[in-house]
């Protein structure tokens, strides 16, 4: 692999480990206001969780595996 290709791959990674993250906080932001107050609304909820599993397949294992849990459960 060239130099460029392994620091573009390596960039990839790392935004979409940084976007999970926002992802996952936003989420559980969401399910604790659906949970304790009542509100929120589950398709935003269900909007993360497909960016989520989408972002994660750019990811090594086992990051995909456990999304693929995550949005099966």
């Amino acid at each position: 692999m060239k130099k460029q290709n392994i620091t573009e791959h390596n960039r990839n990674q790392r935004n979409a480990s940084f976007e999970i993250i926002s992802k996952l906080n936003k989420l559980q932001q969401l399910v604790f206001l659906k949970r304790y107050d009542n509100k929120g609304n589950a398709i935003v909820g269900w909007s993360y969780m497909l960016t989520i599993s989408d972002l994660s397949k750019v990811l090594a294992q086992p990051i995909p595996s456990i999304t693929n849990k995550l949005l099966n459960t």
